[in-house]
């Protein structure tokens, strides 16, 4: 029998991959989802609840809603109601900050914690499951676009800041060194729909991690290697093989980054085609948004 799944989230104003990539598990794996705008009435909230009466209640920033959104005590009255007709809540904390927002004891109506870090939330007196972000699912590599052929792509913020300044700097110290970079346009738009197009077409794909932030694993280091991209990344967590599932370098060094495209280009094609085929079968297989949601099904005991 197919579950009854619902996400309660800001689906209308933010393009969640968390939010997308539930629904596409839920959806692969055989089960009825559907998704609501946190944002709507209370009684709005409340009549969907009723009426898919769910086996699985998803929320995101349920305990940090938008302005615009119920008060967060009355989101929690709903929520509460909804584990009491049976329902296994789930809440998502993918940030990279240490304080715990909204420290309550939640066990009486939340499952799970699905946190993309190993922060202390013990505050929640709920079980907390390290759930990195996700590649989406796909069947096969797609075919490459010329629009988006370049030796190395960086898609992520760039600017000042002490996080932002330095990464802005490693990129200009990248391109200076010849390899021809591209950073996606304002008039390019979010390219998160377009990872496939990208992964297949780029050279490599770059990514940062955040090694001083606990058990944060940067959203690139499935997103693009689970859709046929070499991925060049300087820490994945220890879930990829370096050579097997990506290309490593040295952290906040650009001749490394540099030095990494030198022997990804000395390989022969087969061997590029090889490395893309091997990261695209190991990343859909074990960190897929199908695999993901598949792991809370059987954590929540619902599979």
């Amino acid at each position: 029998m197919p579950l009854r799944s619902l996400m309660i989230g800001d689906c209308d104003h933010y393009l969640s991959p968390y939010i997308f990539g539930v629904g596409q598990g839920m959806a692969r794996l055989g089960h009825w989802h559907s998704q609501i705008s946190i944002r709507n009435s209370l009684s709005v909230l409340k009549q969907r609840i009723e009426d898919v009466r769910p086996h699985i209640l998803w929320t995101h920033m349920l305990l940090w809603p938008p302005t615009d959104s119920p008060r967060v005590e009355h989101l929690l009255d709903l929520v509460t109601q909804a584990a009491r007709n049976g329902a296994r809540v789930v809440i998502h904390d993918g940030d990279y900050k240490g304080v715990t927002r909204l420290p309550l004891d939640l066990s009486a109506w939340c499952s799970v914690a699905l946190c993309n870090h190993t922060f202390d939330r013990s505050a929640w007196k709920i079980p907390a499951l390290r759930w990195p972000y996700f590649a989406f699912a796909q069947d096969a590599i797609a075919p490459p676009n010329p629009a988006f052929a370049c030796d190395l792509w960086f898609a992520g913020i760039i600017g000042q800041g002490p996080v932002y300044a330095a990464r802005t700097a490693l990129l200009e110290a990248v391109r200076d060194r010849g390899v021809a970079l591209r950073i996606p346009e304002i008039r390019d738009g979010n390219t998160l729909f377009r990872t496939a197009e990208v992964a297949a077409s780029a050279g490599a794909v770059l990514g940062f991690g955040r090694p001083d932030t606990p058990g944060w694993v940067d959203t690139r280091v499935f997103q693009y290697p689970g859709a046929g991209g070499i991925l060049l990344h300087d820490d994945v967590a220890g879930y990829l093989e370096p050579w097997e599932h990506f290309v490593p370098y040295r952290s906040g060094d650009p001749g490394s980054v540099v030095d990494a495209m030198c022997q990804l280009r000395a390989l022969p094609a087969p061997a590029v085609t090889a490395l893309r085929v091997r990261a695209f079968r190991f990343v859909q297989q074990h960190h897929s948004s199908v695999a993901r949601v598949a792991e809370v099904l059987r954590f929540v005991g619902l599979s």
